[in-house]
């Protein structure tokens, strides 16, 4: 890893308004413990200041300042007894993003306040319970960042990976494996804002980005550069539509790639495939779903998260039966 602390760009606190503390005599006061949840008691919190030693530097003063801001039992806050609050760090400044809790009359004008009293916050978002989509409360409705060469402009929930050093690092890699892009037929599946798409077509090959995530999928089409469709669905839905490929990207989250997704890549064997994982378990499962038709060349992989136990770990394979073709330009430069 780059950098063992201070290194997450996003970073999220549980708040609760637990109870009404009447131990000081007088009026109620109802008090606020924001933070995380205790390694040993998940259902207690740590109440969080200023001591995080993990955010990238410009989260930290912005969560002071925020606690400070929320005023007496986080009224400026949305009404409910917990709510979700992630802050991301980007080139413009810090967003809130807020889940759970209810909607409230005065919701708007509170987060107004909010992006005015607090010095690096430029914009509020909600998503209540029972509800699907997070709402723009105030600020601005993107802002940019620069991710893997490319100036995106992000908007409330569109994952990244929270680590913007090692992240590029895997980026670096996995292109590096696709090897020479010009003319190939690529697959970018989970691909979120498609970071490696957008770097591909850039340079003559012609890629599918596969994303079921509304917010990620308009972000990729925003000045999307020739060569690169972005397709909104399940990978196990849209896949078979866009094989055969030269070279698939498979970038799932934590519960690795549907069964139907490895049965479709073994019926119809890409030249290279580069599995990117977060979680070594299902990658092993996913590995023998696909060992019929693939032999893996290489594994490496990458702290992405210290302080952690986990991993992020890039896996090339090559079909049995085609041999990858060798590729001639390094695109692992940002």
């Amino acid at each position: 890893a780059a950098a063992e602390f201070g290194y997450r760009n996003r970073v999220s606190f549980t708040l609760k308004r637990p109870h009404v503390d009447r131990s000081g005599g007088g009026s109620a006061r109802r008090r606020v413990l924001a933070g995380y949840h205790e390694l040993d008691r998940p259902g207690r919190l740590v109440d969080v200041h200023d001591q995080c030693l993990l955010p990238e530097p410009s989260i930290t003063p912005v969560w002071t300042a925020l606690r400070a801001a929320w005023g007496e039992g986080a009224e400026r806050l949305p009404p409910g007894r917990e709510l979700r609050l992630t802050l991301r760090a980007s080139d413009d400044g810090v967003v809130l993003v807020l889940d759970g809790g209810r909607t409230g009359n005065d919701d708007a004008r509170h987060a107004a306040d909010l992006v005015e009293a607090v010095d690096g916050l430029e914009a509020v978002w909600h998503r209540p319970e029972r509800s699907d989509r997070h709402l723009l409360l105030a600020g601005r409705r993107t802002v940019d960042d620069r991710w893997y060469g490319e100036v995106l402009g992000l908007e409330s929930s569109a994952f990244l990976q929270v680590n913007r050093e090692g992240a590029h690092a895997v980026h670096r890699s996995v292109l590096g494996e696709l090897g020479d892009p010009a003319g190939l037929r690529v697959v970018d599946a989970y691909a979120g804002v498609a970071g490696y798409g957008r770097r591909l077509a850039r340079h003559g090959a012609t890629v599918t980005s596969i994303e079921s995530d509304l917010v990620a999928t308009r972000i990729a089409a925003r000045d999307a550069p020739a060569g690169l469709r972005v397709d909104r669905g399940r990978v196990e839905d849209r896949l078979a539509d866009h094989l055969p490929a030269d070279r698939v990207i498979l970038n799932p989250p934590r519960a690795g790639v549907a069964e139907r997704v490895a049965d479709l890549l073994v019926a119809a064997p890409v030249a290279r495939l580069v599995y990117v994982s977060c979680d070594p378990a299902t990658l092993a499962r996913d590995l023998a779903r696909l060992a019929p038709a693939y032999v893996v060349r290489r594994v490496r992989g990458f702290d992405l998260f210290p302080q952690t136990a986990h991993v992020e770990t890039v896996v090339t394979l090559d079909a049995r039966e085609r041999p990858a073709e060798a590729g001639a330009r390094d695109l692992r430069a940002p």
